[in-house]
């Protein structure tokens, strides 16, 4: 992955207009964020529209990141979910529980129901947004990218314990909002 350093400058050079340092932006940080886009889409075809706008937002706002507080990929990252997350929820808009339970009886039981039902879908993004977006953040690059406690502390500039501690008590409120 690129170095901190390296996005910094892409970026500053993108807030500029320069098209070239938006295509090696593109180039050192799609895969990534591609991945973070499908992890939560599970659909290549949305994941690719939800990268798109990722990166159409990339382009408008890269002048915002050094105010931000936050290192490149980290920022890149909150974008990509956003946009990721927003589609999810024009998808759950678009579908009724009883095409839910439809297709499930149709096609058997999903992988995905032996943790959570379809109706619980919703639910489940609502408790997420509980969550400060870093702490949501935390939470799916942990769970959904499988990034391990120090890769997490080295992301956030965080001692290991504090993350440790984030992700407890994150676990413990996404389990009392799904049990309300």
């Amino acid at each position: 992955m690129a170095k901190t350093e390296e996005l910094e400058r892409l970026l500053t050079q993108v807030a500029a207009g320069d098209r070239d340092a938006f295509g090696d932006l593109y180039a050192l940080t799609s895969g990534k964020l591609f991945g973070v886009c499908l992890r939560i889409l599970a659909s290549r075809p949305k994941a690719q529209a939800a990268l798109w706008s990722t990166f159409v937002e990339i382009w408008q706002d890269a002048k915002s990141v050094p105010t931000s507080g936050l290192r490149p990929m980290t920022w890149m990252i909150h974008v990509a979910h956003q946009k990721s997350m927003q589609r999810l929820r024009l998808d759950l808009a678009e579908v009724s529980p009883e095409m839910l339970a439809d297709e499930a009886q149709t096609k058997g039981e999903w992988p995905e129901d032996l943790v959570l039902k379809p109706s619980e879908y919703g639910q489940l993004i609502k408790c997420m947004e509980v969550l400060p977006w870093e702490r949501s953040a935390v939470f799916r690059l942990a769970f959904v990218e499988g990034e391990t406690y120090p890769d997490l502390a080295a992301h956030f500039d965080l001692p290991v314990d504090t993350m440790r501690t984030w992700v407890r008590q994150d676990l413990q409120i996404l389990s009392e909002c799904l049990e309300r």
